[in-house]
């Protein structure tokens, strides 16, 4: 009889994505165990390509005394093999389990301790089913730049789209350092309303506007990418994880020091486009380990 993991994932979608690196662990170790996985409908995205059997249970978004008593009505009196629990124990205190592991993840930090050997830590996962392909132009050569744009959570940055229009042509314009390379601005429809003012500068066949895209094809972007830029968290921590060569998260500080790529400040969009041009040249390649990657 298969064993079963029962995951309840943290609402916080940054949280949620760095513990999917949790569950990839567990399933190193048994990849024929089935996983029972209790997420919102935000937080359950990262699932979908996950490679092993698996029952997912949607939460409310709101949680409550009502939807602890839901759970707990669906999951005691079961024997489960293990209980992952990203809400510090407050569902699986209460559950029959060989195995536990509570946690609380701040958005700060990037890695979890591995629930196998404790002196080790573990990051996100990446699952993309074999069929996943990035939605870039068929003429488009396998060599060629590719720049990712994330505007997403602008109110981080005072950057609108004609900021990143000009960053844009000054990397992938006429005798620029990135001439003939591929824009792809990814994000939510309607939430950056700069979005299509990103492509002003470029010809309609160099840039890509791809929204609502799915976790595995921002992955395939993000492994494809030379470069990604934006004020989007999340995109940042998966192109860190997807070992995108120069990732540059732009916020209205850069005083965080434990931020595993390059944080920049300020509207000088000229003093970027420098630094990445700088990166690039140096051929900086991200070193840190993947090896949770499935």
């Amino acid at each position: 009889m298969a064993r079963k993991i029962l995951f309840f994932v943290p609402d916080n979608p940054l949280a949620a994505f760095i513990s999917t690196g949790v569950l990839a662990r567990c399933l190193k170790e048994d990849e024929n165990a089935v996983c029972h996985i209790y997420a919102t409908a935000q937080t359950a995205q990262f699932f979908d390509d996950l490679p092993a059997k698996k029952i997912m249970h949607i939460r409310s978004d709101n949680g409550g005394f009502r939807d602890w008593f839901k759970v707990m009505r669906a999951c005691i009196g079961k024997y489960w093999y293990r209980v992952i629990d990203g809400h510090k124990g407050r569902f699986a205190a209460f559950l029959w389990a060989r195995h536990r592991y509570y946690f609380f993840l701040p958005e700060h930090l990037y890695s979890l301790p591995d629930p196998e050997r404790t002196n080790r830590r573990v990051t996100g996962c990446l699952w993309v089913a074999p069929d996943t392909k990035a939605p870039l132009p068929q003429a488009l050569a396998d060599d060629a730049p590719l720049v990712v744009f994330a505007p997403a959570e602008a109110y981080r940055a005072r950057w609108t789209g004609r900021d990143y229009a000009e960053l844009a042509w000054l990397l992938l314009g006429q005798n620029a350092p990135l001439e003939g390379g591929h824009l792809a601005v990814i994000g939510v429809a309607g939430a950056h309303q700069g979005m299509q003012d990103i492509a002003a500068n470029l010809p309609a066949g160099q840039v890509s506007i791809i929204e609502d895209a799915s976790v595995g094809v921002r992955a395939a972007l993000l492994r494809r990418a030379t470069m990604c830029v934006g004020t989007d968290r999340l995109t940042a921590r998966m192109a860190w994880v997807a070992a995108t060569r120069h990732i540059v998260r732009l916020d209205a500080r850069h005083d965080d020091t434990s931020v595993p790529y390059v944080l920049h400040a300020g509207r000088d969009v000229a003093a970027l486009a420098d630094i990445l041009v700088e990166m690039r040249a140096k051929s900086t390649t991200n070193t840190f380990s993947f090896a949770n990657q499935r």
